[in-house]
């Protein structure tokens, strides 16, 4: 019984193996075409397929029917995505713009400032910059904002203020001010440096003549009071000659003189060298030593 059914299941078997061959063999140019133009058809839509996200990126994903995807983020690595669906990839790293901004000043006055500005996406709130702004978020949003927060806070000063002012003062003001409105946005501004502030020439040549006397009157009144100084121990110093004058005058006596006179003769008249000691005068002193009364 068991060779009987195990002879039917091989006859059933080859049939089917044959049949499927002579069907394969009936359609093989139409299987043929139908496998090219699947081969073609993925790799035309690879791109719209297969995503890659690398380091530093995120996905939003949009589909055709429901739109964008506000509670899912895709991260780093390679998705599949229908082709009629859609993933944008944004870049959460830090990037920056140089922008060249005009300024009026309070005395109207133009100013030219050279600013970089350093931005980001928020990375929790991509779907919703996606959704709200868009991939140019820096040319709609960073770009006016940070160009308005500058002539806000800079035309606040006037030119010559301007360079007794620090930079470092003025980049945390334009950040205060330019973070609070790109919060608002989904958008986070890390920094704003000022690179170059640059005036016109003729106020650049007015402030420095100015820096350049209140220099000289600075070097002339340190001259004047050093002469000051000198005058002052110049006049310490006489005071100091006259005093010992007088202390001098006032202790040498007649008789102090004649005491030194007659020790000047004992030594002469012991010396080795003297030979003759002469004196004269009335005190008997030596006539080099002696003093008129």
């Amino acid at each position: 019984m068991s060779d009987t059914a195990d002879r039917s299941y091989r006859t059933r078997a080859r049939r089917l193996r044959v049949r499927v061959q002579a069907w394969l063999t009936r359609h093989a140019f139409g299987l043929s075409i139908t496998g090219l133009l699947a081969l073609f058809t993925l790799v035309f839509f690879w791109s719209a397929i297969v995503y890659t996200i690398h380091p530093g990126q995120a996905g939003v994903y949009w589909k055709r029917f429901s739109g964008t995807q506000i509670n899912v983020i895709y991260r780093e690595g390679t998705h599949f995505i229908p082709p009629w669906n859609k993933l944008y990839i944004y870049d959460l790293r830090v990037a920056k713009i140089d922008y060249t901004v005009a300024v009026l000043a309070t005395d109207g006055l133009e100013i030219s400032v050279d600013v970089t500005m350093r931005y980001r996406p928020e990375a929790r709130s991509l779907p919703q910059l996606h959704q709200n702004i868009g991939p140019d978020y820096a040319e709609r949003i960073i770009v006016p904002e940070v160009v308005s927060v500058v002539r806000e806070v800079i035309g606040r000063y006037r030119p010559e203020q301007l360079y007794t002012l620090r930079s470092e003062d003025i980049a945390r003001q334009l950040v205060a001010r330019a973070t609070v409105e790109a919060r608002a946005h989904f958008l986070q501004i890390d920094d704003v440096i000022i690179r170059r502030i640059t005036l016109p020439v003729s106020v650049q040549a007015a402030i420095q003549q100015k820096l350049q006397q209140e220099q000289e009157a600075l070097e002339y009144d340190y001259r004047i009071e050093k002469e000051k100084r000198e005058a002052e121990r110049k006049k310490i110093e006489a005071i100091g000659i006259s005093d010992f004058q007088n202390a001098i005058s006032s202790g040498i006596t007649p008789a102090y003189l004649q005491w030194k006179g007659i020790e000047a003769t004992l030594a002469l008249a012991q010396s080795a060298n003297a030979k003759v000691v002469i004196v004269g005068g009335k005190d008997g002193l030596p006539l080099i030593l002696n003093t008129p009364q």
